[in-house]
């Protein structure tokens, strides 16, 4: 009988000489001593007692399975979906392990801004950004936005926080970081850096910014001189600026006029500076 149940891991406390002897059996280890001297009465065997076997019900380790589950006859059967190990202290978020994108909690997956989904395996998409992508990115302009963070890098011809802001006079390319190299200080595409600009939507950009090609003393026909816009038509060329056969050192299309805002005396020009 005792060694049935010592190949079945029961036994913890064996009399077996008569004398009040206890075994203690631990993960395989025997420890013999009188078992008067257990402070756990659980252990003790009556020293009139001879020949029993003492037989107490296997216990966890910890008892309390690490506050994770419940010991059931010596196993610890682990609460929640999360919890495994023979002590319930180990947390399993399945074999992607968060797909390296979040954190194993109790509750499941902790995902890192910029991702979603049980496993964390889903990047933000549809102009979402941050925890669980919860948050709406702000970009404008076709502007690409940070999954994690929602900063926006912006397109060639654009800057500004959310990329609403075309580049200034002189400036092209993403996020405006590019100066324009063109002659005479001319202005440039501010999305190609080009410099011959013959669409009229870029000029009409450019002269909205306030600034107006002009004529100082001592400068040079044609040069472009930021001055305040007249009013009340911000960004129209002065009358006394500059003409459809103006000779410059920028290179310009002979291209047809179109008519002025409300008011204007002259044609709206519709041509290039370079």
């Amino acid at each position: 009988m005792a060694e049935f149940l010592l190949k079945q891991d029961v036994i913890n406390a064996i009399n077996l000489d008569g004398g009040g002897s206890a075994t203690f059996v631990l993960n395989g280890t025997l420890s013999s001593y009188p078992s008067d001297h257990c402070q756990d009465n659980m252990w003790r065997c009556p020293r009139s007692v001879s020949t029993v076997v003492c037989v107490h019900e296997p216990r966890c380790q910890p008892p309390d399975c690490s506050g994770h589950g419940t010991c059931v006859e010596g196993h610890c059967q682990c609460a929640g979906q999360f919890w495994r190990g023979a002590a319930c202290n180990e947390l399993d978020c399945g074999p992607s392990n968060c797909s390296q994108h979040g954190l194993c909690t109790e509750t499941g997956c902790r995902c890192e801004a910029g991702w979603t989904g049980s496993n964390c395996s889903e990047a933000c998409t549809n102009g979402s950004f941050g925890e669980d992508c919860a948050k709406k990115c702000q970009c404008q302009n076709g502007a690409a936005c940070d999954p994690a963070q929602g900063t926006c890098t912006c397109p060639p011809g654009f800057t500004g926080d959310t990329c609403v802001q075309e580049c200034p006079l002189g400036w092209h390319g993403p996020g405006c970081q590019k100066p324009c190299e063109c002659e005479h200080q001319c202005p440039c595409d501010p999305q190609t850096g080009s410099c011959n600009l013959t669409r009229a939507p870029i000029l009409s950009s450019i002269l909205s910014q306030g600034t107006v090609p002009s004529k100082p003393p001592g400068s040079r026909r044609g040069q472009i001189h930021t001055l305040p816009a007249p009013q009340p038509h911000p960004g129209v060329l002065q009358q006394s600026s500059v003409s459809h056969h103006l000779k410059s050192p920028c290179r310009r299309e002979n291209s047809p006029f179109s008519p002025g805002p409300p008011g204007w005396p002259l044609p709206w020009p519709w041509f290039s500076f370079c």
